[in-house]
């Protein structure tokens, strides 16, 4: 993921009912305090372009009990949010998430965007790498597959030459 153009995000350095510590070797650390702890990006909502499908892609680190992360942004018609469908990963592991309405973009400016870390205090997340990637057909279907993607590609199941269906 290191040679796709990109457009790095970071997250802010306080949190609701999460503290932030910035990582040694880059990235940042997310204790959870409460019930609700998220922190805002920055960088996110400034780069995003309305007509533009994006994945969202970074790499992470979560503990056994953790629950999915949540993605909650403001656009011009309210507040809307997506899973993001991460699993407990004691290593770093990369999570892709298409960014993207069937397809195409938003077709709204987003105001703000915050990173959800579950509903349960004394967790330890760690997020490294975060970026937002203008996306073409193969990206959008290589995050919404994950690990999937890969294994039908060694069983010589080319997506590239599936037709979307009419």
């Amino acid at each position: 993921l290191t040679s796709l153009d990109h457009l790095p995000f970071s997250l802010k350095e306080k949190g609701n009912q999460a503290t932030v510590e910035t990582l040694a070797k880059g990235g940042w650390s997310i204790s959870t305090l409460g019930e609700d702890p998220f922190v805002m990006t920055t960088g996110f909502a400034e780069a995003h372009q309305p007509g533009t499908p994006y994945v969202l892609a970074f790499e992470y680190q979560a503990p056994p009990e953790s629950t999915p992360l949540v993605l909650y942004f403001l656009t011009e018609s309210g507040v809307r949010n997506q899973t993001l469908e991460t699993s407990p990963a004691k290593g770093w592991k990369w999570h892709l998430h298409d960014f993207s309405l069937d397809g195409r973009g938003l077709d709204e400016s987003l105001k703000w965007v915050r990173i959800d870390f579950g509903t349960e205090a004394d967790r330890t997340y760690r997020i490294r790498n975060c970026r937002l990637i203008p996306a073409n057909r193969e990206l959008r279907q290589r995050a919404k597959l994950g690990q999937y993607f890969d294994r039908l590609s060694r069983f010589g199941i080319a997506l590239d030459q599936v037709k979307s269906q009419k």
